[in-house]
């Protein structure tokens, strides 16, 4: 049977009106969970088979957001709780200052400084509540959040083609 114009934009209509609503939402939501999988993937690999620094209570979650029109998409983003660990899962603990970043030292030289009396090495203690802050030493970056980042743009794209493909031959067959 052949098909007319009118049912060809009753489906259009149809297709057009999913892609602004549920469909999309749909798309959405399995490119966030697999984005999730994605990132807790690249965390686990990089901090020893599981989500957590070495120590740290905090694991390295992250979390989506379904953009609205006229912008559709999905903004993965870490948690509140876990930004902190992610950044330094990304870029490390204590790598800010440059060459060497110990308590009280001179960068250039890497010595503390002298003391006033007798001359000896002294460290001023940094005040929080009555509690020194310790230097911890530093580690280098994994780089976690740009290989998640990088499995997001080779996978991702994938997804959203195939649930788009799906959406278009729910209306208009094929």
């Amino acid at each position: 049977m052949a098909r007319t114009f009118a049912g060809d934009a009753k489906a259009f209509g149809a297709l057009a009106k999913d892609l602004k609503g549920d469909g999309l939402e749909r798309i959405n939501r399995e490119v966030g969970a697999e984005a999730k999988r994605i990132a807790a993937a690249a965390a686990s690999a990089d901090l020893g088979g599981d989500t957590k620094h070495s120590g740290w209570g905090i694991p390295l979650d992250t979390k989506y957001r379904a953009l609205r029109s006229p912008d559709q998409g999905v903004v993965i983003s870490p948690t509140k709780t876990s930004a902190g660990p992610w950044t330094v899962a990304q870029q490390g603990r204590n790598r800010g200052a440059g060459g060497f970043a110990g308590p009280g030292a001179n960068r250039r030289t890497g010595r503390t400084s002298a003391g006033v009396k007798a001359g000896t090495s002294a460290v001023r203690a940094n005040s929080r509540g009555g509690k020194q802050k310790r230097w911890n030493g530093y580690t280098d970056g994994k780089g976690t959040a740009s290989s998640a980042s990088g499995e997001f743009a080779r996978r991702l794209p994938g997804l959203v083609e195939k649930g788009i493909f799906l959406l278009t031959k729910r209306h208009l067959g094929g």
